[in-house]
């Protein structure tokens, strides 16, 4: 590097009569700009190395501490053995880095604040600029492809603070492919089924859970992975409460027939 920097530095003096003052300055900046860059490079890789380390709960204790805790949370994300786990201030997401997409995501409702604002006016959906681009979704990619950018933690929870509301438009964290019909008819049931349980039990904790194939459908330019299926997973421990519920995610689902009844599964054949 530095024999190339030195070689132009003398092409360029010949040709243009520099001075021996104006080539030292050219290669001393030269050099700068060169150990700026490679810097820069030694940062971005230990980013991306510590990204890529998974976790995985035979060969290390768990010890991230997640900002929503509870103990059938960090169950379920050990056992899913998550590449990462990212939280803001609404959910915690199991991230996979091979899917691009979130595994489980987790979040608590508050019964005393569900109907408190009811904010008319939505975010938009912004990037976790925490993963890195290369695992990451795009608005782009559910373009013309039958897919909502389904909400996991569902807007209508939180809408009694614009900050809070915001964090439930993270597309990375918070959202995955979700039929259409899906998102806006059957799975939307199960969305006030829980917001009326936080209200009755003051409380309630969810666990939504995606299911994927070996070789899961794929869409838009960065091949983000379509879930096959859903799991919703409520609970309130003090008022000895769990129910579950299950939802294939079917471009064609039949939205008529549909009965939230119809998708409640017993939560011991989950685990």
């Amino acid at each position: 590097m530095k024999k190339i920097i030195l070689i132009l530095s003398l092409l360029y003096a010949g040709l243009y009569g520099f001075s021996f003052d104006d080539i030292n300055h050219f290669v001393e900046k030269s050099k700068k700009y060169a150990d700026n860059y490679k810097k820069k490079y030694e940062r971005e890789k230990e980013h991306y190395n510590k990204k890529r380390e998974v976790y995985a709960p035979e060969k290390s204790n768990y010890v991230k501490v997640l900002k929503n805790s509870s103990i059938l949370k960090k169950q379920i994300f050990q056992k899913l053995q998550c590449d990462d786990v990212y939280s803001n201030q609404v959910v915690d997401t199991c991230y996979s880095y091979k899917y691009k997409g979130a595994l489980a995501v987790a979040y608590a409702i508050d019964g005393e604040l569900v109907n408190v604002g009811n904010i008319k006016e939505r975010g938009r959906w912004h990037y976790n600029r925490e993963i890195p681009k290369i695992y990451r979704s795009e608005n782009s990619d559910y373009i013309r492809t039958g897919y909502d950018k389904g909400h996991c933690a569902s807007d209508m929870m939180f809408d009694y603070s614009k900050r809070v509301l915001n964090n439930t438009y993270d597309l990375n964290i918070n959202a995955v492919p979700m039929a259409a019909k899906v998102n806006r008819k059957t799975w939307l049931k199960s969305e006030k089924y829980s917001k009326r349980i936080a209200v009755d039990l003051k409380s309630v904790n969810v666990v939504d859970y995606m299911v994927y194939d070996k070789y899961p459908k794929r869409i838009g330019r960065n091949r983000i992975a379509v879930p096959k299926g859903f799991y919703k997973i409520l609970y309130n421990k003090k008022k000895d409460f769990m129910r579950c519920f299950y939802y294939e995610n079917d471009l064609d689902v039949n939205v008529y027939n549909d009965r939230l009844k119809d998708h409640i599964v017993d939560c011991r054949n989950i685990f």
